[in-house]
């Protein structure tokens, strides 16, 4: 992208400004692609025509921008204007490598078929600065159905792009050959598996999001997570409304324009696993007969429906909003009663006007607006209705409808930050600054939730309960007293004592708008609750993600009288998780923040049980996943072992035999070189709480405290 600008510039400076614009707009065109921004990417085609392979470009781009049927048609336009032949110059060479992808892209088979025959014996060639040619090649022969020669044109595309240290390219060729390999030769999967790591680190590490998320993707089916767990309802409903492009025109406003609302159930996934399939199905009938009615009542038209995922188009973008806020009271009113709460998120966007039926006109409207709507959504909490800065402009001058202040978001697959707000609709709907909030700081007993502020200027949420020697928990993510072996062991752990626990910023009730999470940053967290009570003798909990910090703090602060207890921790990231399973969770976290939420859960608990499935749905709603993500990026490169020696309070260590995440070596480790440290085993896996040893914790923890 730098080096369009200057060409432009420097052209412009020369005299030859059109000459700059040109080369800069072919140059832009690359950049563009990589980081996703394919609007921006289209807006160029002006430029491409002055080349004789530029409509094999816009081709290739139609498919890479998702405009499927667009980009098919042209494919197969440029064959029969072209007479495409044998090839016999460079230039066909680059038109038939662009054509060519564009058909692995569409998966069209027919084009595919007449171009491979053109170009199947050059599968070491190199077309422009861009691509090998036996990328798509490989691409297409799978395509065909013969992987064999598909996986050779891969491995000379991949010897070649190598060679000549082209980086992005040897990334896509690896995960082309990654996902042949893992499709196709299932005794290949180790083979298949080092080259997808290598293309995540390279994607990772040249910040190719879209092409890192498509990698990621293929990474979760290795690990067992299918699509379904990837991609929820209004993915689902996005997805098929703009392959079907249903003319909404008889359901617009007299100027044209069209209010889209987009909803699905919070957790639906969860749901299902929970209830069953014959439970889950009878919550889904009475969340769409609310829906269905409420609907009809407001004259709304019901474009799509998948399971609990709807679209929903209005003439007047009033009685969207009217609609979207009798749903959400129905459901309030449903829930009041009901054994299985549905909590139901909602984005809504007021469309631009559509345009005649015509392939440009749709994708202009199906290509950006319903997606700006599903997007929208995607970024509401359960109970939550939120709408664009264009619909709010829309309705807002009635001044009967009260909305939050708003925040900026970036949107999947969109370019730069969109403004949306909330719909106050209730005393209980929350604003839009930050997840729903799990206050994982209360306690029975608590007398409300206090707020300290830390060195950079961020608010913490904090509470305290009991009478005694205080005990200070760092929250190593969320813990709650609705997870019912959690609230027991902390009843035991409370009595004759004053435990201390606080949500961490960017969780909970501590303020959500943060840019920093890094270890330093969260140590300043526990610092400022700290200081808030007027510290100066307790015991410091520090389990799991928080034992690092707990270490940290107490070689910090000698001026403070103090006892360690450190729970199935460790003392440097890189022992628990690879780099590449880092990547995982936190590319899941931030595509995928339910399914996120709900593995970490699992993860937590070594098992997909009752108590998991509350708890995921707490990780859910106490953070976001961009949040989550960011916290394990930096986990990861924490390493506060040379601290060790350093730590003069009395410690005392428990550690799973059996953990396989946080092993009970470390605990070995840290009991060795902590110079009045006391190590505890622990029977089990588990790095939660269980009941079953609840009384043993206490005792030990009795025991070292007296």
């Amino acid at each position: 992208m730098e080096i369009s600008q200057n060409l432009a510039a420097s052209a412009s400076a020369l005299g030859i400004e059109l000459w700059g614009q040109l080369m800069g707009t072919w140059a832009s065109s690359v950049g563009l692609g990589h980081l996703g921004r394919y609007d921006e990417m289209i807006k160029g085609q002006w430029a491409w025509p002055s080349l004789l392979h530029g409509d094999s470009v816009i081709a290739l781009q139609l498919a890479q921008a998702g405009r499927i049927d667009e980009a098919r048609e042209m494919v197969r336009r440029l064959i029969v204007e072209r007479a495409i032949g044998e090839m016999d110059d460079w230039t066909d060479c680059v038109t038939l490598t662009n054509l060519l992808n564009a058909c692995a892209i569409t998966g069209d088979a027919e084009s595919a078929r007449v171009l491979y025959e053109r170009l199947k014996e050059a599968d070491d060639w190199y077309a422009l600065p861009v691509t090998t040619t036996g990328r798509p090649l490989g691409l297409v022969a799978a395509l065909l159905g013969d992987f064999d020669t598909g996986r050779r044109h891969l491995l000379v595309a991949l010897d070649f792009a190598k060679r000549i240290e082209d980086h992005p390219e040897t990334a896509h060729v690896r995960l082309a050959l990654a996902g042949l390999l893992f499709e196709h030769f299932p005794d290949e999967r180790a083979e298949a598996a080092e080259h997808l790591n290598l293309a995540v680190r390279e994607f990772r590490d040249m910040k190719m999001q879209p092409s890192l998320e498509d990698a990621m993707r293929l990474k979760l089916r290795f690990q067992g997570i299918t699509s379904s767990d990837v991609y929820t309802s209004l993915d689902t409903v996005a997805r098929v409304v703009r392959e079907e492009k249903p003319d909404l025109r008889p359901h617009a406003a007299p100027d044209g324009t069209v209010t889209i609302l987009f909803s699905d159930i919070e957790g639906s996934t969860q749901m299902a696993d929970r209830l069953g399939d014959k439970q889950f199905m009878e919550v889904i009938r009475d969340h769409n007969a609310i829906f269905r009615s409420k609907i009809v009542k407001y004259g709304g038209f019901e474009v799509k429906n998948e399971g609990d995922g709807f679209m929903v188009a209005f003439q007047s973008a009033r009685k969207a909003l009217d609609c979207a806020v009798g749903i959400q009271f129905a459901l309030a009113e449903r829930n009041e009663s009901a054994e299985e709460p549905v909590r139901v998120r909602m984005g809504l966007h007021a469309g631009e006007t559509i345009k005649e039926e015509t392939p440009a006109g749709k994708e202009d409207f199906f290509g950006r607006n319903v997606i700006l709507a599903a997007r929208i959504a995607a970024q509401a909490r359960g109970g939550q209705i939120l709408i664009s800065s264009l619909l709010k402009a829309l309705v807002d001058s009635a001044g009967d409808l009260t909305f939050d202040k708003g925040r900026d978001v970036e949107l999947k697959g969109l370019s730069g930050t969109h403004r949306v707000h909330a719909v106050v609709w209730s005393a209980d709907a929350q604003p839009s600054e930050g997840p729903a909030p799990v206050p994982s700081a209360l306690a029975p007993g608590s007398p409300g939730v206090l707020y300290c502020t830390t060195s950079d200027d961020v608010r913490i949420a904090y509470a305290t309960f009991g009478e005694g020697p205080p005990v200070v928990f760092i929250p190593y993510f969320n813990e709650s007293f609705s997870i019912p072996e959690e609230q027991q062991f902390y009843e035991r752990i409370g009595k004759a004592r004053t435990v201390v626990r606080y949500d961490s910023r960017g969780t909970g009730l501590s303020e959500c708008d943060v840019k920093d999470f890094s270890h330093e940053a969260l140590i300043r967290d526990l610092e400022a609750v700290v200081k808030a009570l007027g510290l100066r003798q307790f015991t410091l909990w520090g389990q799991t993600l928080a034992g690092p910090r707990a270490i940290d703090f107490v070689t910090r602060h000698s001026e403070l009288d103090l006892r360690l207890v450190l729970v199935a921790t460790f003392t440097r990231g890189a022992d628990v998780v690879s780099r590449d399973q880092i990547d995982g969770f936190a590319g899941l976290a931030r595509s995928n923040w339910e399914s996120a939420a709900q593995l970490f859960a699992d993860t937590v608990g070594h098992e997909r049980s009752a108590a998991n499935l509350r708890r995921g749905t707490l990780f859910r709603e106490s953070s976001g996943g961009e949040t989550v993500a960011r916290i394990l990026e930096d986990i990861y490169a924490v390493d506060v072992t040379a601290l060790l020696p350093q730590i003069k309070a009395p410690t005392l260590i428990l550690q799973r035999v059996n953990d396989n995440l946080f092993r009970y070596e470390f605990g070995q480790l840290m009991a060795a070189q902590i110079p009045n440290a006391r190590l505890v085993p622990l029977e089990g896996e588990t790095m939660r709480y269980d009941p079953r040893d609840v009384a043993e914790i206490v005792q030990a923890v009795d025991l070292f405290l007296t």
